[in-house]
């Protein structure tokens, strides 16, 4: 299957650790961790095609989130990493967090993403975990969120239903 134009412009994982590598040492950068929610019910429900459309729209709020410097990595299927050497302070990774949040939910996307700080004596590998691990949080949180959403309206069930316009 061939890669689907917007998920072209990510970076492949390997790319991305040899740029890290030609990076300071002193370099500061914020690490945003980014996992699609809901992927798996709009293959179920709708298809393979509205789920690729889905990860598309994902990547393409991504790219326009974003500064031209900064990078999105696909890290895996549904997941991203974004590393930005412009937002290197906490406050301002919160704030571009909501900017995408909110431009994916402009979009009917959801995402959960979970932020952190690499400073110069963090290893890359231990700022991505970070970030995957506050990722883990927010999606927990979320999930319960929406569960509690769709309980109120009388629309629970043990799959949650999704709508997605591919």
């Amino acid at each position: 299957m061939p890669e689907l134009r917007a998920l072209q412009s990510c970076w492949h994982r390997d790319d991305w650790m040899r740029w890290t590598d030609t990076l300071p040492e002193a370099t500061v950068s914020g690490v945003l961790f980014v996992d699609a929610d809901f992927l798996k019910q709009v293959n179920d429900q709708q298809g393979h095609a509205a789920g690729d459309a889905y990860l598309e729209g994902i990547v393409t709020v991504l790219n326009h989130s974003l500064r031209q410097e900064d990078r999105i990595v696909r890290w895996g299927g549904d997941e991203f990493v974004l590393c930005t050497l412009s937002c290197t302070f906490l406050p301002a990774l919160h704030d571009l967090r909501q900017r995408i949040l909110t431009a994916l939910d402009q979009h009917h996307l959801s995402c959960s993403i979970g932020i952190a700080l690499k400073q110069p004596q963090h290893s890359w590998d231990s700022v991505i975990a970070e970030a995957d691990k506050n990722m883990y949080t927010m999606k927990q949180r979320h999930h319960a969120q929406h569960d509690k959403q769709q309980k109120s309206q009388g629309r629970y069930s043990s799959c949650h239903s999704i709508r997605f316009a591919a």
